[in-house]
């Protein structure tokens, strides 16, 4: 409702425990892609440039992103570029809920580009609201005493999508109720003395393929170039139709404590349960903009790669190029449109960077992906209104 009211994309509270630092809780509202609070929670919160404002403010204070992050240090951010852009966010009106011995409790709503910033009167508003945030954290706080689920059970109980929680062997140790009807129909994935299998054999395969990679058993994995903490694959339902699907490392010195101190997997799959158990039908959002924020990742990782195609992109995903371009149609765009603009916002990024002044203009589109340099001229100016050394000049 308060997405609603405020004219948001999404909104989230947290709370962090003042002792170990851990993520006490985090609740959001439906819709909220669960990979970017992952995201978050795995590595993001490091580079949060909001978090070090808010700790110093007193509860209730609000702030809006665009009045503590200007809009041209925004564009270079790597939380703003590398993070919210991929979900499609850009602006923010939140602050520090409530404060005391135990938690600090953070709330924000969240806006994409196109609906513009909060106003001060938004600000306001929300401001007002504080306090009603606050008194119903406190009850859910009573209410959660002698629960012995872990932040991110409780998490992924908010999910509509199958999520479940495994042991390194595949155990499994706690599954929403999306995913214990998918494993009570077993046309997917199937339960066999509590270890998560497939009917499949070629889906199984994919299956523990996709665990292995993640090199949980080997402990707490450390960062080299070959680490991959996620990992998409495809699935088979029993008439052999193919099921997207992805895993997640989860490690507790990376998730901020929130799924226990045993590393898991996640195993996510992107399949349409019917209602059952008062499970409620999803609606488009709650499976495309994950995904779509996963496509915009890898296109984002490929972008200075000038074959980057969109057949590549859908084979990945186990799409077809037409899902692709549904999924980008939702947004009001289409791939090209998101590949174009990504590398003339990387090409203006390096322009604008003094540690790149040595290089050529030529090198720079090259290295953003175009393969033909009056072509890039003509975009930049479309786009930008100067040319590419125009947008140089600008730094000094």
């Amino acid at each position: 409702m308060l997405v609603d009211q405020f004219k948001g994309r999404f909104c989230q509270l947290v709370a962090v425990d003042r002792r170990t630092g851990r993520m006490a809780l985090t609740l959001h509202s439906s819709g909220s892609p669960m990979e970017g609070v992952l995201d978050y929670m795995c590595e993001y919160h490091r580079l949060d440039p909001h978090l070090a404002h808010v700790a110093v403010q007193p509860p209730g204070t609000v702030f809006n992103s665009d009045d503590l992050i200007p809009a041209r240090e925004a564009q270079v951010h790597p939380y703003y570029r590398n993070f919210w852009s991929v979900y499609g966010v850009r602006y923010m009106s939140g602050g520090k809920v409530a404060e005391d011995e135990d938690f600090v409790v953070f709330f924000g709503l969240l806006r994409s580009p196109a609906q513009g910033r909060f106003d001060t009167a938004a600000d306001a508003s929300l401001a007002s609201l504080f306090v009603h945030i606050k008194k119903a954290f406190a009850e859910y706080r009573r209410s959660a005493n002698g629960r012995r689920a872990s932040t991110g059970q409780l998490m992924i109980e908010q999910a509509e999508r199958p999520i479940l929680l495994l042991g390194p062997d595949r155990f499994v140790v706690h599954a929403n109720a999306a995913a214990q009807q998918l494993l009570s129909e077993a046309e997917v994935i199937v339960a066999r003395s509590g270890y998560v299998g497939c009917p499949s054999a070629q889906a199984e395969e994919a299956l523990l393929r996709a665990l292995h990679g993640l090199k949980l058993a080997e402990g707490e994995y450390p960062q080299t170039p070959e680490r991959v903490d996620r990992r998409s694959f495809a699935l088979q339902d029993v008439q052999g139709r193919p099921i997207p699907a992805c895993t997640w490392a989860l490690r507790p010195a990376e998730t901020m404590g929130a799924f226990g101190d045993t590393p898991r997997a996640m195993l996510i799959v992107d399949v349409l349960v019917p209602m059952a158990r008062g499970i409620q039908p999803r609606q488009h959002d709650a499976i495309d903009v994950p995904r779509l924020a996963l496509i915009r990742r890898d296109i984002l990782a490929r972008i200075d790669r000038p074959e980057l195609s969109l057949e590549q992109i859908a084979r990945q995903h186990h799409l077809t190029p037409r899902q692709v371009q549904r999924l980008f149609a939702r947004e009001d765009t289409c791939f090209s449109d998101f590949v174009r603009q990504a590398r003339l916002q990387r090409a203006r990024d390096m322009l604008s960077d003094p540690a790149q002044r040595h290089r050529r203009v030529l090198e720079i589109a090259l290295d953003s992906g175009f393969d033909d340099f009056s072509a890039f001229s003509r975009a930049f100016r479309r786009h930008f209104g100067m040319t590419p050394s125009e947008a140089r000049g600008l730094t000094g």
